[in-house]
């Protein structure tokens, strides 16, 4: 069942004040911002600066994909014959774990209401053993693999169908920030999974038993 706890986002006003009436006791209050707009593009090539896309709706992303090809076709006529295939760089959506129908999905695919778990499986896991710490744990794991699901999905299968429409290859790194991205899975869907500095290097400064397994980008290759 929900935590010990009581939802209280329907006593928020319209002016954004929350009114109220707090019961003899001690009693502990979490608050959950829902932000947008706060992530952009890092990197980008000239004109594709901006905000960040919404990852996690299809419609945004097909939207999205469908603008490329259509400024890019009349210069280079259909892609797949000038492309050998699309690239998707690594993923970063630090933050991103939100969308308009993400408590609803939620529900349809995990079995329950995420309700008044969402501030407690957002929390930094304190390491306890409890019951109830537990419980946060399996609802934070409900609540990655619905994420996860999501941009396979509504980003990842769309991008790949749409560089086949274009009659290219699909190209794409499986990872980035944070790590909510389905490695395994997401490199069995495009046709040239890539990863990263595939080759080892050893540094003068790095100790003589330093280990490929300490490479940051090693575990992404092994994927």
């Amino acid at each position: 069942g929900d935590p010990a706890g009581v939802d209280l986002s329907h006593a928020i006003r319209p002016t954004g004040e929350l009114a109220i009436t707090v019961p003899p006791g001690q009693h502990r209050l979490y608050a959950v911002l829902y932000q947008q707009g706060y992530n952009r593009v890092g990197k980008g090539a000239p004109g594709a600066e901006g905000q960040v896309l919404n990852h996690y709706e299809a419609p945004a992303v097909l939207s999205y994909l469908e603008q490329i090809s259509k400024t890019l076709t009349p210069a280079f006529g259909p892609l797949g014959e000038s492309f050998r295939a699309l690239f998707c760089d690594s993923i970063e959506l630090t933050r991103a774990n939100w969308t308009d129908d993400m408590a609803a999905e939620f529900a349809r695919r995990r079995g329950y209401q995420l309700g008044s778990w969402l501030p407690f499986i957002l929390a930094v896991d304190d390491g306890s053993d409890s019951p109830f710490a537990e419980n946060c744990r399996r609802v934070r794991y409900d609540f990655s693999a619905t994420l996860v699901e999501l941009f396979h999905e509504r980003f990842l299968q769309p991008f790949h169908a749409w560089c086949h429409r274009q009659h290219a290859l699909s190209r794409f790194q499986a990872y980035g920030h944070p790590w909510l991205m389905g490695m395994l899975d997401g490199y069995r869907v495009p046709d040239l999974p890539e990863g990263d500095t595939w080759l080892y290097n050893q540094h003068e400064d790095w100790p003589a038993d330093k280990s490929v397994d300490d490479i940051r980008y090693e575990v992404w290759n092994k994927y």
